[in-house]
Formats: structure tokens, C-alpha cells, sequence
């Protein structure tokens, strides 16, 4: 039986495409694996995973590597070349761990330090920084039960163990600060509760559930005064949101104030002002639309939709920034901060927030997909799940992979062409970008609209593609056949400006810069 053959040469020549995951798991399946030649290549498919893994850990791609050093070692690679990947894996890890812990990010720092565990690579300084992980996770448990003197505790040992970590002095100095206000505020909860003056029982409890959020006196104070005020417990169970009229406080999680008791009897007139204005209001002038940034523009396809196309190689999804909050009633002073990595950790101080801007309940810069030769790497700078699965490192994306960003903000990843690195986020939740669009492309040099389902956007009534490519000079389209480009007739190929507008024996659509 020559089966085994066919097998074997179908096996090398994934290797030499660099498919090792497909080849290894060809090698490794029975019959084929009890071959000799199998075998014999099943070693160079191992060797080939554990170079593999230095070369993505070099890159950042942690999660990517141990996955790769793991499938070495399982497919019997050399120890050396273990050796080799392991100690550069370990390395990368303790250099990620600290700078999340020195970003303020103890929960990722301790995941890479989890992680380094598993191989049993812990040194020194990896334990060091282990302990002062687990201090500050205990501590931040105790802070939010409301048991701050212990939280206090639990920082300073952490501070002892690491001294060098400026955020977590900040943190020490902080939560000293709020065990202060806690205090305060719960001697004054006492006297307000004994004399039933709610308001400044509420604005008090309101004080200590921002710093201490399941604080359990607090919390059943607070829920008196929502009673007291007549609005039961309906309105008690709101979901948190932050109080702005209180300026920066260590931990800023609240509850807003109801109407019967900050003084104001209803918000819904200021609400409408702001509607007013902003509806009346054009969101940019002409020479505001003349300096927008030209690397994203918006795709309009009759009967088909609208999709956002952003040329760089790198994007950030999040909410619109304060420009384009401002123009549809938002928070013009949402923060913006980083849930940490690289980069990103104190990025939105200036420039654009997200290239990507969702109309959705999300960070300004919530997370970032940014390409890597021919792969798509997602870095959460907040909490993402892909798959289902929590991420908090650079995490690669495969075809059809499922982000979710928030609950409810859901995303697919779309590679539909093998040969092309453009690739498709659409929607699955009921989000859309601002300005609206159907879904975005990440677009690679090349985008491909048809009616077959490796087109990037699939038109199914057309009867031919068209190709949109970049050159040195901008983008071009071609088109197998004689079109309408900007009211004139071209044959085969022509070249496209901001404002283009592309009309054919069955296609139509016209490109906007955003």
C-alpha cells in the first residue's frame, strides 16, 4: 500500500509552506505515524516549531511561542533546541511581567509570571515579582469589600518586596489616601443614618462605594436612602457608573445621584439642548473635511452597504474620540486609559483615539489588531475575549476568529482570501462604527468585491469582480470591461481619487473620505 506515501510527501510539503501545526498533526496521526520516514520527519517539523517559537517570542508574541515550544517538545525535538526556546521564552516573560506590574497592570503581569511557572523557569527576580503580583491581587480583593486597612497592608508588603515599581508606590500612596476618606466618610454615614438626613447619607455612602465598591455598610446605607427618597430598591440596582462632579479619586466607581436628591428635578431639558445643538451643528466645516487624515476612507456599495477601509497596518478599535463624541451628545471627558501593553499603556493623551471608532459602550483605545508580515496579531489593551477565551497578551488571529470587547460588542475576523493579507471585521452584535458602516477592511495593499466568498466584500449579483489595488500614486481599480469612473468611460484600469464614483453594467459605488 502506497497510502502511507501519498501521505508522507502531502506532510513535507506543508513543511516547506511552513504550515507546521497542519504537518505536525498529519505526522503525529496513526497509521502514518508508525512509518520511519514519518518519524524522521516528524523531527524536522519539531526543530522547525522550536525556531519557530524564538522567532515569535522575539516579536512579543508570547502566548504564540509557548504554544510553539509546547508542540516542539511533544513532537520530540532536540533538548538543545528546547533549551534555546525555553530561556528566550522566560526571558521575554519577566521583561512583560515587570513592565505590566510597572504600568500598574498587576493581572497581566501575574498571568505572564503563571505562565513562566509552568515551565519552571522561576529566578530570583521572577519570584520577587510573583509575590509582589499576589500582594497587590490580595489587596485590591480586601479594597473592594471595603476592608482597606488590609488592602494598605497588603500594598506595602507588596512595596517591601519591590521597591523599584513606581506604580506600585502610587498605588501605596492611594490607597493610604482613600483608607483617610473611607473614614471619614463612614463617620459621617453613622451621624446622618442617626439623624435620617438621607441626602447627606447618600452623598456619603456614594463617597465610600467609589473607593470600596461592595463595601456591604455602604451599600445597605445607600440602598435606605433610595428608599427614603421614594424610589425603592428598582433604582438601587442601576448598573455602577463613575461620578465626574467629584475630581479624580484613587478608585472612581459610583453611583449617580437621583434627581429627588441632587437638587435637580429632572436632566431631560439639558439633554435636549444638548440634542438641539449638536443636530444643528454640521459635525466638520469644509476646511475641517480638508485636513481629515486620508488613511481611512469609507467604501459605498449600492446595494450592498458601506465599509470603512483603513490602510495601516496597524488599527485601534474603541470609542470615537471627544471631536466626534461631542458631535452625537457623548462624554466629551471619558478617560482615556490603557489596560496596558506596550506602547499603549499611557497612549490617549493626544492625537486620534481609535481608527476604528464603535458606537458602544468601550474604552478610547480598547484594543489594537496590527499585522505582522502575513498574520493578524490582537493586542487587548483592555479586557477582550477571543473565541470566549479572556486574552491579555498579543494574541494571533486566525480566519473567522470571535472578538468580544465588551459584553455585548461582538466581532468576526475574516481572512476570505489565502493569498491576499486583507482581512474583514464584521459585525455580530448590533454595533456600528461612527460614521456608520456595515463592517471595516483591513485592507493589505488589495481589496477584492464579487460574488465569490473569498471576496473580501462579496457582492452576489455581480457578475465579475473588481479589483481595488494601492500603488506609488493611490489606489487603482481594475475591471475586466468598460466602466464609468468619475463620469468618464475607462476600459480595464483606472485611477482613484477621494471623491470617485465607479458606475458598471451591474455595480456602483463611490468612495468618501472619512
Amino acid at each position: 500500500m502506497l497510502g502511507w506515501r501519498v501521505q508522507l510527501c502531502a506532510a513535507r510539503s506543508l513543511l516547506e509552506q511552513g504550515r507546521l501545526d497542519a504537518a505536525r498533526q498529519m505526522l503525529a496521526a496513526p497509521p502514518l505515524c508508525d512509518f520511519r520516514p514519518a518519524q524522521e520527519l516528524l523531527g524536522q517539523v519539531a526543530e522547525a516549531l522550536a525556531e519557530r517559537a524564538k522567532q515569535r517570542v522575539a516579536a512579543g508574541l508570547t502566548a504564540a511561542g509557548a504554544e510553539d515550544l509546547a508542540a516542539a517538545a511533544a513532537a520530540g525535538a532536540r533538548e538543545a533546541s528546547l533549551f534555546e526556546a525555553r530561556q528566550a521564552l522566560s526571558r521575554r516573560l519577566v521583561e512583560e511581567a515587570r513592565g505590566f506590574l510597572e504600568a500598574g497592570d498587576w493581572r497581566a503581569g501575574q498571568q505572564r509570571l503563571e505562565t513562566l511557572r509552568h515551565y519552571g523557569n522561576l529566578d530570583a527576580m521572577a519570584r520577587r515579582l510573583s509575590q509582589a503580583a499576589r500582594h497587590w491581587e490580595a489587596a485590591e480583593r480586601a479594597r473592594q469589600q471595603g476592608r482597606i486597612t488590609e488592602a494598605l497592608g497588603h500594598l506595602e508588603q507588596a512595596a517591601a518586596i519591590e521597591p523599584e515599581l513606581p506604580a506600585l508606590q502610587a498605588a501605596v500612596a492611594a490607597c493610604r489616601h482613600a483608607a483617610s476618606e473611607v473614614r471619614t466618610q463612614l463617620a459621617v454615614l453613622h451621624g446622618a443614618l442617626r439623624r435620617e438626613a438621607w441626602e447627606e447619607a447618600f452623598a456619603a455612602a456614594q463617597a465610600i462605594l467609589e473607593v470600596c465598591p461592595a463595601h456591604p455598610e455602604a451599600g445597605a446605607a445607600l440602598a435606605r436612602a433610595w428608599s427614603a427618597a421614594g424610589l425603592g430598591g428598582r433604582q438601587a440596582e442601576q448598573p455602577v457608573r463613575p461620578m465626574r462632579d467629584r475630581g479624580e479619586r484613587p478608585w472612581q466607581q459610583g453611583r449617580p445621584l437621583p434627581p429627588s436628591l441632587n437638587g435637580c428635578k429632572c436632566g431631560a431639558e439639558v439633554g435636549l439642548l444638548k440634542r438641539q445643538r449638536t443636530e444643528n451643528t454640521p459635525l466638520h466645516s469644509p476646511s475641517e473635511q480638508q485636513a481629515l487624515p486620508q488613511d481611512r476612507f469609507m467604501l459605498w456599495i449600492d446595494g450592498v452597504g458601506g465599509y470603512l477601509v483603513c490602510q495601516a497596518s496597524s488599527v485601534v478599535i474603541g470609542q470615537p474620540d471627544s471631536a466626534d463624541q461631542r458631535g452625537m451628545g457623548g462624554r466629551a471627558d471619558a478617560p482615556a486609559q490603557q489596560y496596558g501593553s506596550g506602547g499603549d499603556v499611557a497612549a490617549g493623551a493626544g492625537g486620534r483615539g481609535a481608527d476604528v471608532p464603535i458606537l458602544a459602550d468601550l474604552s478610547r483605545r480598547h484594543c489594537r489588531i496590527r499585522r505582522v508580515g502575513e498574520d493578524y496579531v490582537l493586542d487587548p489593551l483592555r479586557e477582550v475575549r477571543v473565541n470566549h477565551r479572556a486574552v491579555r497578551a498579543p494574541t494571533l488571529l486566525a480566519d473567522g476568529a470571535e472578538l468580544e470587547l465588551t459584553p455585548g460588542v461582538r466581532l468576526r475576523f475574516r481572512r476570505p482570501h489565502p493569498l491576499c493579507a486583507t482581512a474583514r471585521l464584521e459585525f455580530i452584535s448590533r454595533h456600528r462604527t461612527h460614521p456608520p458602516a456595515d463592517g471595516v477592511l483591513l485592507a493589505a495593499g488589495t481589496c477584492i468585491l464579487g460574488a465569490e466568498p473569498t471576496a473580501h466584500i462579496v457582492c452576489k449579483d455581480w457578475q465579475r469582480p473588481v479589483l481595488l489595488f494601492q500603488q506609488a500614486d493611490g489606489w487603482h481599480v481594475r475591471y475586466a470591461g468598460r466602466f464609468q469612473l468619475d463620469g468618464s468611460w475607462v476600459e480595464g484600469e483606472g485611477v482613484l481619487g477621494p471623491f470617485s464614483r465607479l458606475l458598471g453594467e451591474d455595480f456602483s459605488f463611490h468612495l468618501e473620505p472619512v
